[in-house]
């Protein structure tokens, strides 16, 4: 296992945070059209949605994986790992509105999720 899938393993799947993570890779114009809205959603969402990255060109293994086959995807995974991430659908503007309203849906929900420490 590489540095990075090790971050992701330990940053991700490993926490009992809500985390929305990006799939893509920096060249796909899709991804680049997205990345500024992207970090404005990050950035709002900071304190209740933790934002993540996997660039599938450096993570074939993550990619594989979750399936993905699309750039740009994101990923919501809830507090319990065990149980499968949810898709988060992109809409055609990919604004960073769009994006904090559905990572604030997707943390409100989570709460209801029993968390075990």
């Amino acid at each position: 296992m590489n540095r990075s899938a090790r971050n992701f393993e330990q940053s991700v799947m490993q926490s009992k945070d809500v985390w929305f993570v990006l799939f893509g890779n920096p060249r796909c114009p899709n991804v680049k059209r997205l990345k500024p809205e992207w970090d404005k959603a990050s950035k709002a969402l900071e304190g209740k949605v933790k934002c993540g990255e996997v660039d599938c060109d450096a993570e074939k293994d993550i990619q594989s994986r979750f399936g993905v086959f699309r750039f740009p995807t994101v990923f919501a995974f809830g507090p319990d790992k065990s149980a499968a991430p949810t898709k988060v659908t992109l809409y055609i503007e990919g604004t960073a509105a769009a994006l904090e309203k559905d990572g604030l849906s997707y943390y409100e929900k989570a709460q209801g999720c029993k968390m075990d420490f």
